[in-house]
């Protein structure tokens, strides 16, 4: 892409690719998993997320972002999804009991309140209002190119990760990277 297009594309890709390393497909993936370690109830943990995400979205369709604004949304849903994945950790490394199983539930669901109410239903938006009209189908391609071979790598390495550096600790380097975001 020629250079005075190069800007747009890479602020469109790098929007989305501050989503994916939230790690929120890594966490729905791995839900049952995770709340299992955590001592929590898997059923209700899962409700409990997909509810919070159901609402979250609504929330978000009723005009949050033309009230608050697309940029200042995006930050504050990944400075807020960093905080509760540092809660995750905290949780994670807490040993597997219904105190912790619960707060694991009440976290994940702040969580994907987090996500939803900002990079998971922007990043998409912002991305396409980037980009130059004369490339917005490529670079909206490329976009979704990243975005998903970054989730494979997200959610193909959890596993390894989670026994070579420890679950909290993965928790806390998706809430750095969301920090950086």
């Amino acid at each position: 892409c020629s250079g005075k297009n190069r800007r747009a594309v890479l602020a469109g890709v790098g929007v989305t690719l501050c989503f994916t390393l939230t790690g929120n497909n890594m966490i729905v993936s791995f839900m049952d998993v995770l709340l299992a370690g955590a001592g929590a109830n898997a059923l209700w943990g899962s409700l409990g997320y997909a509810t919070a995400q159901v609402v979250a979205a609504l929330v978000m369709a009723g005009g949050v972002a033309e009230r608050f604004g697309r940029r200042d949304l995006m930050r504050l849903s990944a400075a807020l999804s960093s905080a509760c994945l540092i809660g995750l950790g905290l949780c994670a490394r807490a040993s597997a009991s219904a105190a912790a199983g619960g707060a694991f539930i009440a976290i994940g669901m702040a969580f994907i309140c987090a996500v939803t109410l900002g990079l998971s239903t922007l990043c998409w938006v912002y991305c396409a209002e980037v980009m130059p009209m004369a490339v917005r189908g490529k670079a909206m391609g490329l976009a979704n190119l990243c975005f998903w071979v970054v989730t494979f790598c997200t959610v193909d390495s959890f596993p390894s990760l989670a026994v070579s550096i420890g679950e909290p600790n993965v928790f806390f380097r998706y809430a750095a990277l969301g920090a950086v975001a």
